[in-house]
């Protein structure tokens, strides 16, 4: 069939056995496949080709190009407007998942039953992963989400996306709905009730104008306290149990709730206890799930306690007397001014007047003290590059704290707005100095999320406040831990808030309960909860109050250094290290051409390199079918490329590699070069990082628009002018050039040729600062002789 010759215009047509598509996606495959081969990859002219697509099409496919008339031009439009309403990869992909979701369940395990299902369900998948998309996982999460979200959403979602042929990432629809979220919140739309359904992945923390938000408040006391100082209203209710979907009570099985069972009620606490215990009751609102699972924001009537229920106080806490409280070894105190010994051990103490309001609740006789979960982290700064935290977890935080001698260090920009901070009993603890965007990454795990946080002097004293015994340590020495150093007391940078607590969960993570515990997140093990004490130990819960009066002298040097104009920039000490790598590495050829080494991170904790060729040949296969249907972008693209080789700026790799660039054009309106082909640093291989991930940016070495404009001003007459080929005019070590290898074709006929860049690439994080710390380095060396051009560089 493939050797008939070229018909002629008053010859008849060769008969060629092509199925017809009527429009089902299920058969286009198939009719694509077929077609391609025997009709649009032979060797008939457009006109021919026309004649043979309408012939073979029927319904809604040939409704579609009925009224283009039969022409060499038409052929091209005609058979674009079929593979783009057919043939596109997410419609496809997308037709294949929704036939795989409507499968129904198999009713038995008959032959006949099973070996349908290998027909219909496995050939579907096949047929899916045939699907010329770069992850088909990564889609399967997208298709999912995007069939869970309201109709007006996913259309909003949609038509971000209708003007390209990209395919949707996991990334980017979470990324969507995330700034939905903020939207909403920005409008002032509520949100949820305590009772109402709690989504998987909650809406990010926004910070209400001048709002009092409650927090935990650490006690300074070295004795720590067992019950959890969590920041509450200032009426907080009594009981809050948890809405009931049975009338029926669990305890005598009559038609009330537990709450007003007089048989429960006359029944002794210890009895109460053991009955909770043997029915795996919740302790804290007595409710049929675990006490880990209790969203109940009741405390006990009588020591306000979070851990029981009032019903169960004294099987915890021992009587209760007339006055409603727990009975004490010691007489209720006062309030007394605790002496300056109270304060931390390595402490500085302050040039401002400290009064340490203390008042004991009572004296317990506790078994345990507690510890807070601690994590290091990652966290990036102004530069892009990440630095090492130290953060507490704290669900009862309703928002993200970081100190500000952490922001000084990371030189993060600091917006302004200020939020009321308030802890126990409503009670004014400090106000924010203003909040950051930030992102935090995980150290063992490739996960990072943005969020926001207010700037505080301190989040709270080193942690842990009590000391742990060497059997703890031993106990989780073989898990993989978020802080190793969990045992030993060190500042806390971050406080990291119930907003973000869920996210950092470990997807059916591991749980060690004992005293302490410990739970498995994305930063690693997490150990928190009660430590072994003695049996005799005596704790003093207590309700630590730090008022700090300042002096006339330092509330005006504080006014004065935050008013005051910063002349010099932060000081970047990633960016002197790329600078320190240029001065050191660079070389300067005997023609002039100068050669730099690219500035990786030296961080131990990044992965090697992964495969990235599958996903480069991938979309390079896309270029070429753009290209195809753009004959004078495909001329502008080959010509650019070829200029590259021509020039000795990109050569045939030595040594193929796994590692592989991809590259896209972009068109301009410009008359100079319309056309530009961009290299994708972006793109993420095989262990989750891209190259860009791994390069520093380096320091901004522009300079400022407003003095750039002022210096436009100066002179009577402007001149712009253009360095041609900035970038490829200064080379890459060769040392380097194994992580600059790209796949390129001029003819599709031709294999891949894997190609080496020799020179800085355009879409690299470093290549700017290379160019122009370059460019700068060429006034050093060379300024004497050229002072006017010198001065125009630099200025």
């Amino acid at each position: 069939m493939e050797g008939v010759p070229p018909p002629t215009h008053d010859s008849a047509l060769p008969r060629v056995q092509v199925p017809i598509f009527s429009g089902d996606l299920g058969t286009f495959a198939n009719f694509n496949a077929i077609y391609k081969k025997m009709v649009h990859e032979g060797p008939y002219s457009n006109t021919v080709k026309l004649t043979y697509l309408r012939s073979f099409l029927k319904g809604e496919p040939l409704q579609l190009i009925e009224n283009l008339a039969i022409s060499d031009a038409n052929y091209p439009l005609a058979y674009n407007k079929i593979q783009k309403m057919y043939g596109a990869s997410r419609t496809l992909a997308s037709f294949y998942l929704n036939k795989l979701f409507e499968f129904k369940p198999l009713t038995n395990d008959s032959y006949a039953d099973l070996q349908s299902f290998l027909t219909v369900f496995d050939s579907t998948y096949q047929a899916y992963l045939n699907v010329d998309i770069p992850y088909h996982e990564d889609y399967l999460l997208v298709h999912m989400c995007l069939n869970l979200l309201p109709k007006n959403l996913r259309l909003m979602f949609e038509r971000s996306f209708a003007e390209s042929d990209d395919v949707p990432s996991y990334s980017q629809v979470i990324k969507f709905v995330n700034d939905q979220c903020r939207v909403k919140a920005l409008m002032g739309e509520p949100k949820p009730s305590r009772g109402s359904r709690i989504p998987l992945t909650p809406p990010a923390c926004r910070f209400p104008a001048r709002r009092s938000t409650t927090l935990l408040v650490t006690p300074s006391s070295s004795a720590p306290s067992d019950t959890p100082l969590r920041g509450a209203s200032a009426n907080p209710p009594i009981l809050s149990p948890p809405p009931s979907t049975s009338a029926v009570c669990p305890f005598c099985s009559s038609a009330h709730a537990i709450y007003t069972c007089d048989k429960f009620k006359r029944q002794t606490s210890a009895s109460k206890l053991d009955w909770a215990k043997s029915n795996r009751r919740c302790f804290r609102c007595l409710g049929n799930h675990s006490k880990p699972f209790c969203n109940s924001a009741g405390k006990c009537t009588f020591c306000r306690s979070l851990h029981h229920h009032s019903y169960l106080h004294e099987a915890f806490d021992g009587p209760v007397t007339a006055a409603g409280s727990p009975t004490s070894t010691v007489p209720p105190s006062g309030r007394n001014v605790s002496p300056a010994s109270r304060a931390p051990p390595n402490s500085t103490p302050p040039s401002t007047s400290q009064t340490l309001l203390t008042s004991p609740a009572s004296v317990v006789r506790s078994p345990s003290s507690v510890l807070l979960g601690t994590v290091q982290a990652l966290i990036r700064d102004k530069w892009g590059s990440w630095s090492p935290i130290r953060l507490v977890l704290d669900v009862g935080s309703q928002l993200n704290l970081i100190s500000d001698s952490c922001v000084r260090r990371l030189a993060l920009p600091i917006q302004a707005h200020q939020v009321q901070l308030c802890g126990a009993a409503n009670q004014p603890v400090c106000s924010s100095k203003g909040i950051v965007d930030c992102v935090v990454g995980s150290r063992h795990h490739f996960a990072q999320w943005a969020m926001q946080a207010a700037v505080v002097s301190r989040v709270c004293a080193p942690l842990p406040t009590v000391s742990v015994a060497s059997s703890v340590c031993d106990k989780f020495k073989t898990l993989e831990l978020a802080d190793s150093t969990f045992d030993a007391p060190a500042e806390i940078d971050f406080l990291l808030g119930a907003a973000n607590y869920v996210d950092i969960l470990k997807p059916n993570g591991g749980l060690l309960s004992g005293n302490p515990s410990a739970f498995e997140t994305m930063f690693g093990w997490v150990i928190v909860g009660s430590l072994p004490s003695p049996s005799n130990a005596v704790v003093t819960p207590a309700l630590s109050l730090c008022i700090t009066e300042q002096s006339l002298h330092d509330s005006v040097q504080k006014f004065w250094a935050s008013e005051e104009v910063t002349i010099e920039r932060p000081i970047n000490p990633i960016g002197e290290k790329v600078e320190a790598q240029f001065v050191e590495t660079h070389t300067r050829e005997p023609s002039g051409r100068y050669q730099v080494r690219l500035p990786f991170c030296s961080n131990p904790l990044l992965p090697p390199f992964g495969d990235s060729r599958l996903i480069a040949e991938r979309r390079w296969l896309n270029v070429e079918r753009k290209l195809r249907c753009n004959e004078s972008l495909r001329s502008a693209y080959h010509a650019f490329m070829r200029e590259f080789i021509d020039l000795g700026h990109m050569s045939p790799a030595t040594a193929p590699g796994t590692f592989v660039i991809p590259h896209f054009a972009i068109q301009r309106d410009s008359t100079t070069s319309p056309v530009r082909v961009v290299f994708d640093g972006s793109c993420r291989d095989t262990s989750g990082l891209s190259l860009n991930d791994r390069l520093l940016t380096g320091p901004s070495l522009q300079k400022d628009i407003a003095e750039i404009v002022t210096l436009f001003r100066l002179a009577p007459v402007a001149v712009a002018c253009d360095i041609e080929k900035m970038f490829r005019n200064v080379k890459v070590d060769p040392r380097d050039r194994h992580v600059q290898r790209v796949l390129y074709r001029e003819r599709e006929t031709d294999p891949l040729v894997q190609y080496e860049i020799n020179t800085l690439v355009y879409g690299l994080s470093s290549s700017p600062f290379l160019a122009q710390r370059t460019l700068q380095q060429l006034v050093a060396d060379e300024g004497a002789e050229f002072p006017l051009a010198s001065k125009a560089i630099l200025e």
